[in-house]
């Protein structure tokens, strides 16, 4: 029997605290192997369910009769009553309701400004079995900071891990310092002030070989930075980074942003994946970036994903100025290379492409994007790889495993949107499951190639390519390339590779200059190419091409 293959499962609950009333919400639910019973073909699956509850902390949350309010019900914290001294004692109750082992981290955050009356508030995570319903039982127990170090810092608080039908119970409490002087009368914390239960399946359920399918499993990411990796040697030669904090800590980095911290473009140093990471549809910021009236900060390094997947990442950039836009924005003199993007929503100006944005200079080798994919720049450049620069590209692919769709105003590639001149080569790519959109350039591998390139055993399949204009004009549209640019003595080649199942369209009547295979040459040369071997299967052409 073929081994089943698991999606990752990610669920996300959060509890306001100090409304009038909290809600949980964000619970999903996936499909997972449980067991596979290969003599009699049948696969049973299971579920993720993670709930929570609360208690007043004047109950014993082993007992029977304790009360417990489901997190969707009620105001848990009462905001009103802060002085000096006032504290408030509430258990947490994590249940695993479902049929699958999940890993859990409980944290206490924030999604807007809290006032400053969160500095004055300590907190604490203690055991459930110290009953501490008032203000002069915490005196023993250290805090594990103030409201306002802890929203800053967004540690994993408690950590854990549950099986079916086991459940876990932490207690918080927040204590408003009796130093506290007049200054913070008649103010409050703020209404954005929440619990994040986090939680992913656990390497627990077997399929028919081992128990290991979801072993790397992320947790989502809360919008948090971590640089702690960096502090701690920043002259290091590598950094391991495994979650989603220490890589939004590596963007701030490179941007300028990170706090306390100098810029640093990673020039001569290796970042590389350590685990599985989820962004959780969270906006990211680029890795990198490049602004017409700030400059341009390239990342410079060498960026190693060492096949690990970034899971979900969300990109909307509305200012008209800012370009190279992608997990990785700008990148110069760098090779990123191992990287896997599963599930892409990208929306910006110019410049856009799901690995990198722009590559001024560098490599770029087995690096992957999948799962639902929308790439679309507004203006100039879009592409499922790299959106513009120079550069080497090697077993590479996009492919759409739901929605694939990649749409510019001017030029789109399904790996490429433009690559400048000199001898690159874009080797051993693949696109498949692919709807690409344009108003000027198009091709399935390169919108727009330069002279001195190479295009070689790369695939395409199951594609779709839509000119875009509204009015007759001469089409930039083709199979390995849309516009090419030749300079004497530099020819491209195109060569060795396979187009099938590939749709060629446009929105008007349109008529064209040059092959279907490489569209027309910037000033009408219809010599500079030079390609061989081929394969063309399926294509479905209603231009006309003279």
């Amino acid at each position: 029997m073929k081994r089943t293959v698991t999606k990752r499962a990610l669920l996300m609950s959060v509890l306001a605290l100090l409304l009038c009333v909290s809600m949980l919400v964000g619970t999903t639910f996936a499909w997972f192997t449980d067991s596979v019973t290969s003599a009699s073909n049948i696969i049973k699956s299971g579920n993720l369910d993670v709930e929570m509850y609360w208690a007043n902390g004047n109950e014993d949350p082993s007992a029977d009769a304790t009360v417990w309010t489901d997190a969707s019900i009620g105001a848990i914290f009462n905001h009103d009553k802060w002085e000096p001294g006032y504290t408030e004692v509430r258990h947490i109750k994590i249940s695993n309701e479902g049929t699958l082992a999940f890993k859990y981290q409980l944290h206490i955050s924030a999604n807007g400004e809290v006032s400053e009356l969160a500095d004055v508030i300590d907190v604490y995570f203690i055991d459930p079995a110290q009953q501490v319903p008032d203000r002069t039982a915490l005196a023993a127990i250290a805090p594990v900071g103030t409201l306002a170090e802890v929203l800053a810092a967004m540690p994993g608080n408690t950590k854990g891990e549950l099986l079916a039908d086991e459940a876990a119970t932490v207690t918080l409490a927040l204590k408003m310092r009796e130093s506290a002087g007049n200054e913070y009368q008649n103010k409050a914390i703020g209404t954005d002030f929440t619990i994040q239960l986090l939680a992913t399946q656990l390497a627990y359920e077997s399929d028919s070989f081992d128990d290991q399918y979801d072993a790397n499993a992320p947790i989502a990411w809360t919008g948090k930075t971590n640089t702690d990796w960096y502090t701690a040697d920043p002259t290091a030669a590598e950094f391991a980074l495994s979650t989603a904090e220490e890589l939004a800590g590596l963007a701030a980095i490179v941007n300028g942003t990170a706090e306390g911290i100098a810029q640093d473009n990673f020039s001569g140093q290796t970042i590389k994946l350590a685990s599985h990471i989820d962004l959780g549809n969270l906006p990211w910021d680029t890795i990198g970036r490049n602004h017409d009236d700030e400059g341009n900060d390239p990342f410079c390094g060498t960026f190693d994903g060492q096949g690990y997947t970034v899971y979900n990442l969300k990109i909307y950039i509305e200012d008209n100025k800012r370009d190279s836009v992608g997990f990785i924005g700008s990148a110069k003199n760098a090779t990123i290379k191992g990287l896997t993007l599963e599930n892409v929503d990208i929306n910006a100006d110019y410049f856009v492409g799901a690995i990198v944005g722009k590559l001024v200079s560098g490599e770029i080798y087995d690096c992957h994007v999948k799962g639902d994919i929308n790439i679309e720049a507004r203006r100039n450049y879009a592409a499922g790889i790299v959106g513009d620069g120079y550069y080497t590209m090697e077993n590479c692919s996009v492919i759409a495993e739901g929605t694939g769709s990649i749409t510019s105003k001017a030029v789109a590639g399904g790996l490429c949107g433009r690559i400048s001149e000199g001898a690159h080569r874009i080797e051993n790519c693949v696109v498949k499951n692919m709807d690409i959109q344009s108003g000027q350039q198009i091709a399935a591998i390169s919108g727009f190639v330069h002279y001195g390139n190479t295009i070689d055993s790369c695939v395409a399949e199951n594609v779709n390519l839509t000119l875009t204009i509204t009015s007759p004009m001469q089409p930039a549209i083709g199979l390995a390339s849309g516009l090419w640019y030749y300079k004497d003595g530099s020819p491209i080649t195109i060569s060795n590779n396979t187009f099938r199942n590939i749709t060629v369209a446009a929105t008007a009547d349109a008529t064209g200059t040059a092959d279907i295979l490489y569209g027309w040459e910037w000033n009408d040369n219809t010599t500079g190419i030079v390609e061989s071997n081929n394969i063309r299967e399926n294509i479905t052409n209603n231009l006309n091409y003279q």
